[in-house]
Formats: structure tokens, sequence, C-alpha cells
């Protein structure tokens, strides 16, 4: 088993077939890629299914025991019941996620071919569903003006909530506000953040990465024979940083009791 040099070890790993999708949310950092109506043939910077196994293979060997495909929107792609049939020969627990458009008619086909598990990501159906909040990750995109202050919100948060809970992963924190749930998700310079991470992860076009987001530490693999990517596993484990902040570089640093709170404009549903 792979472990980093902070003792987290690596038992989980998360592939991106495709950077397709389609939907156009304007919180994605790949928004402008789409639309794509209607599932479709691979495109040739997306690894094809047999590029996709023999990276699980290579996996399997170092013990990682699950594997999860993400997008993108995975089923924009034609082949993803290959992929999964793939999987399942070296790795029996295989998830996806989706945002559910275009998941009824292949659903029962995907679970033949081995899919365990589904996380459907979509927009609230319900205006009383639960609120999460993410914090601007700077190092993925230049919309600066899109920057708050996350400790100045937590503030405001905790000043007006009825209870504050804490999850055990991430140690994030749970507002309640009259049965209602605000998330807070706050990833950079939170050293608590990223102490559970166990996975690495595969972008569409073949190259692996230690961290979600992590740009500089991308490496190829699919011109790799089995022996250079079996290295490139090990190489992407040991270059893993404790936590995100560790890594950005052009952001200020955190300084949670000198925070201001941050007033959230709090806008009722529509009853239309």
């Amino acid at each position: 088993m792979l472990v980093d040099a902070f003792g987290r070890e690596v038992t989980d790993i998360r592939i991106s077939v495709t950077k397709r999708c389609n939907f156009g949310c304007i919180y994605c950092h790949d928004e402008g890629l789409g639309p794509v109506a209607r599932p479709r043939s691979p495109h040739e910077d997306e690894m094809s299914a047999g590029e996709v196994e023999r990276i699980v293979k290579i996996a399997r060997e170092f013990g990682i025991r699950s594997v999860k495909y993400t997008g993108g929107e995975p089923l924009v792609r034609l082949d993803m019941e290959e992929i999964i049939g793939r999987t399942v020969r070296h790795i029996p627990d295989v998830s996806m996620t989706t945002n559910g458009s275009m998941l009824a008619p292949r659903a029962e086909s995907l679970r033949a071919a081995g899919l365990k598990r589904v996380n459907v990501s979509i927009d609230a159906l319900d205006p009383q569903v639960k609120l999460q909040l993410i914090q601007f990750m700077p190092e993925l995109v230049g919309e600066r003006d899109w920057d708050v202050d996350v400790d100045g919100v937590k503030k405001w948060l905790e000043a007006r909530a009825d209870k504050v809970l804490v999850r055990e992963m991430h140690h994030r924190r749970i507002y309640i506000f009259n049965g209602a749930e605000v998330e807070v998700v706050d990833p950079v310079h939170n050293a608590e953040f990223c102490m559970n991470c166990h996975r690495i992860r595969v972008t569409h076009d073949g190259k692996l990465k230690g961290c979600l987001n992590r740009n500089d530490d991308l490496l190829l693999t699919r011109s790799l024979d089995d022996d250079g990517l079996r290295d490139a596993f090990r190489q992407v484990v040991a270059n893993r940083v404790p936590f995100y902040g560790a890594y950005v570089k052009d952001y200020p640093r955190r300084n949670p009791a000198a925070a201001t709170p941050i007033p959230l404009e709090i806008v009722p549903p529509a009853t239309d």
C-alpha cells in the first residue's frame, strides 16, 4: 500500500473520464465545455476504456480498494458501461458521480456492468433543502471578485445559529437555524480539511495527481509502460502536501481571530 509523507494511506482513486458536461453551471471551473445534449463517443483527448483499465489494474497492485468515476459528466460517454465492466475485473467497489439528467435510461445497464453506488449531484429541487457554502479556490479560477473571507462568514453564522455541529471528516462546521442546515466547506489554509484524505486522482487525459485542487503535480501516464506507471503512482503520492493551503502561494494568509463577521443576504424562496 502507498502511504504519503504525512501518514495517509492511499486507498481510493477518482478517475475523471471527461471534461464535457451537458450543464453549464457558473460555479464549475470547467464551465463552457458543453453543451452535450446526448451521450457520444470519447473525444481523442479522453482515455479509452483500455487505458482506464490499465490504470485501475496498477492501482489494485498498490492496494487501492475503491474507484469513483467523475467528470465533467461521466454519462456523456457512451462507453461508461464498458469502463465499469473492465474496472470490476480488478476492483469491485466502483461508484460514480453524475448530475442525474441522463441516468434513468442507463441505470440498469450500469448496475449490470458492476456499478455499486451513484452520487447524484444536482442543485436543490426543494427550497427547504440544506445549503452548502463552498470556499473559492484561488488557484483554479481567476475570478477573484468571487472571493469572500470565509472566516468572517463563519463568525456571522456561529453568532446566530441555534446549534453548531462538526463533521468527523474534514471537521466541517454545520450551522443549524430553526431546523435548516448551512454547511461551510473551507479547504484553503485549513490544516484539518485534508487530514483524512486517502485518495489520488486521474484526469480525463490520463494524468495522475495527488490533490483535486492542485495542477502543479500532474504526471503523464499514457506514454509510460507498466513499470513507468508504477513509478508514477509512487511519485504522485510522494509529492502530496499536508493540506491545500500548503500549496497556495498568491493568497492572503488566514487569521480567523481577526476576521470581521460578514452577513449573508437571506432571500426567501419563491412562492409561485
